[in-house]
């Protein structure tokens, strides 16, 4: 993951250093942050959220002493601060089990708190719709693109895999590498080159994908050494897109790389079987495998690397 991290960094700070002004976080982009949250932080700040403003209405009831028990017979029923707190609850969720009554400036208190609960219950619920909805494959890319020969040809290599049970339907992923043209008169430009997969589909998508970019004489590589590649200042961007058989859904993600990701290399390969024929389960820790050896490749000039 940090890999990772270090690719998205230098792709804000090459492709979008403008995004650095822009607001970030609840204040700014409320919506967006709530709705991006991981799930456990999301249902964390949720309950919280709830538990404090259930704190505060029970506390606005036990300091104007605008509750009564209505199982008590004494004169002036002692209100606690518990019983406060469980009025608060079972009003701001609208439950009203009669035990205890509302009398005074209360009622005015239990009015507003039943409005606020239901609007909570209302935007909790269009979240959580809204995060259930989106539909997510969830894709493992390699942390590193190897320089290597594939069927004689230098190609640059990267594995994806399927992470869920489900297939994918006509899985396309378009590779690009996108650096930066300083001008003449000090400005800057940012450049795309499409690097092109072979094969870039995959009609039925099921675990893993070694995915190849040939570097012939149409790349923008070509001629280029590892060393010049990886100290290029630039970054690789991986879209891939698929139909979830299981969502009925399309779906997308994308992937970041630093140049510093291109190594030497080879990918192990993945699939196998056992001597009876079977499949042998595949630990998740050989995805990043890398067989490190030197590997010889014709360059531009047709010398030896």
């Amino acid at each position: 993951m940090r890999s990772k991290r270090a690719g998205l960094d230098k792709f804000t700070a090459i492709l979008a250093p403008e995004k650095g002004y822009l607001g970030r976080g609840f204040q700014k982009d409320t919506y967006h942050y709530l709705v991006s949250l991981p799930w456990f932080l999301f249902l964390f700040w949720t309950f919280l959220f709830l538990l404090l403003i259930t704190f505060l209405f029970g506390l606005s009831y036990y300091f104007t002493n605008s509750l009564r028990l209505n199982y008590s017979q004494a004169t002036g029923p002692v209100i606690g601060v518990w019983d406060s707190l469980f009025f608060s609850i079972v009003t701001i969720t609208t439950l009203g089990y009669g035990d205890i009554r509302v009398v005074g400036i209360g009622r005015a208190i239990a009015g507003f708190q039943a409005v606020t609960g239901l609007m909570f219950v209302g935007v909790f619920t269009a979240l959580v719709f809204a995060r259930l909805s989106r539909a997510c494959i969830r894709i493992h890319f390699s942390k590193n693109i190897l320089f290597s020969e594939h069927e004689g040809v230098p190609s640059l290599l990267f594995r994806v895999t399927n992470l869920r049970a489900n297939d994918l339907i006509r899985a396309h992923i378009d590779f690009y590498f996108m650096k930066i043209i300083h001008l003449r008169d000090g400005t800057f430009t940012r450049r795309w080159y499409k690097l092109e997969l072979a094969p870039p589909d995959m009609p039925v998508f099921s675990f893993t994908w070694k995915v190849i970019h040939r570097i012939t004489k149409d790349s923008y590589f070509y001629g280029k050494s590892p060393d010049e590649i990886s100290k290029s200042d630039g970054i690789f961007i991986a879209i891939m897109e698929g139909f979830d058989a299981d969502l009925a859904a399309e779906s997308m993600v994308y992937n970041v790389w630093a140049t510093e990701a291109v190594i030497h290399g080879n990918l192990p390969e993945l699939l196998a079987k056992s001597k009876e024929g079977r499949p042998i389960s595949i630990p998740f820790e050989k995805l990043d495998e890398i067989i490190k050896r030197e590997i010889k490749v014709d360059n531009i000039n047709g010398e030896k690397d």
